[in-house]
């Protein structure tokens, strides 16, 4: 009830819902056992920093331990709510190494075999997977098309992630452009159908093992490659009634986004005035903190524009804020996850990710509205 009652609230003021993920201390690699992290309760974490404790509050915290079905479940409804005629976007934020893949796809990679009940998916994976399980369930009263998109945005180029696979032997010029309609679409970006979640799974593999191919001939670091490069799916669904012939249009869109690890230039320390209180409900406001990655610095300047509602937002200064801006605008859901690391090693990008999610709760983008489709006649 408290979930059902926390989206339809977040639907009326259409405001960003934020979710933070702790990843568990020794993950990496790290001896480190003692966590700098506390969640005294499952919107609330506090990191030790030193003497002085910074808390954030957010819509949710998970516990470190949390499983990936847990995850999923808090973030089902607004997911599916694609199937009805809703612009879903769910954005996967924090530094490299903090789990967002992870949280995204879980433990599949383009070596593992398939498992329709893979208990470690991740959202993404398990979103498809429960949208095909009740379009399947429906089918006498709708005919549900879907139809999936892949594209990388590295070093501020597009790369289809799906042209030249197996599944689609197309390769072409990607720019980004406005349609008719006023939208921002991708010309000449390939859109393959999709008949069933192993469908899904399958282009996956082919556009990850596809792309792997070509870094390894190119010489390149596919990790490093990796943390630097966001990485856009996007599902698009049509959904018609057989008896009265009107259907909905929607669309859901996850973006694993490129590590947000802090600069060389640093964020400013830690004042007391810029710490969290959660009985004043005090948040941290926009700070000086530089993030290595271009795409996700100029990301961070298009939030704190929008938090101050700058008349002029950047979203031109980065082709991901430009592909991005229908969701960061209007009639979109938008869910932030927020990756952190619970070791100290990692303290300063962590500070870093928690105030920037702090900053997206303030993003107001509007009530989604349903997009109806055909005729009543």
């Amino acid at each position: 009830m408290r979930l059902k009652l926390l989206n339809e609230l977040q639907d009326i003021r259409g405001t960003v819902r934020v979710y933070c993920r702790p990843r568990p201390c020794g993950v990496s690699g790290s001896k480190q056992s003692k966590s700098i992290l506390k969640i005294p309760t499952h919107d609330i974490l506090v990191l030790n920093e030193d003497s002085a404790a910074m808390s954030f509050k957010y819509d949710r915290v998970f516990s470190p331990g949390a499983s990936q079905y847990e995850v999923f479940s808090e973030l089902e409804e607004p997911l599916i709510s694609s199937l009805d005629g809703f612009n879903v976007t769910l954005l996967a934020f924090g530094p490299g190494g903090s789990g967002k893949t992870y949280t995204l796809l879980g433990d599949v990679t383009t070596d593992t075999t398939f498992d329709n009940s893979n208990e470690s998916h991740g959202v993404q994976l398990q979103a498809i997977q429960q949208l095909f399980t009740i379009a399947s369930h429906r089918t006498d009263r709708y005919k549900d098309a879907f139809s999936m998109t892949m594209v990388e945005v590295h070093n501020e180029k597009l790369f289809d992630l799906i042209s030249g696979t197996p599944s689609a032997e197309r390769d072409g010029e990607l720019e980004i452009r406005t349609n008719i309609d006023g939208n921002t679409v991708v010309q000449g970006l390939v859109s393959i159908p999709i008949k069933s979640f192993e469908d899904a799974v399958s282009i996956w593999h082919e556009s990850i093992a596809y792309r792997s191919d070509q870094l390894q001939r190119q010489g390149s670091d596919a990790k490093k490659h990796g943390r630097k490069t966001n990485v856009i799916t996007t599902i698009h669904i049509t959904s018609v009634n057989i008896a009265t012939g009107v259907g909905t249009e929607g669309k859901l869109q996850f973006v694993d986004m490129a590590a947000s690890d802090i600069g060389p230039s640093g964020m400013k320390k830690a004042k007391k005035d810029d710490l969290v209180d959660i009985q004043n409900n005090v948040i941290v406001e926009e700070d000086d903190t530089q993030f290595s990655n271009k795409s996700i610095d100029a990301f961070n300047d298009v939030i704190n524009a929008r938090c101050q509602f700058d008349r002029s937002v950047p979203y031109r200064n980065s082709t991901l804020t430009h592909l991005l801006r229908d969701s960061l605008e209007a009639d979109t859901k938008v869910l932030l996850m927020c990756c952190v690391s619970s070791e100290e090693a990692h303290l300063e990008d962590t500070v870093g990710a928690l105030r920037f999610a702090s900053r997206m709760q303030k993003v107001s983008i509007g009530k989604a509205t349903k997009h109806i489709i055909g005729s009543k006649e």
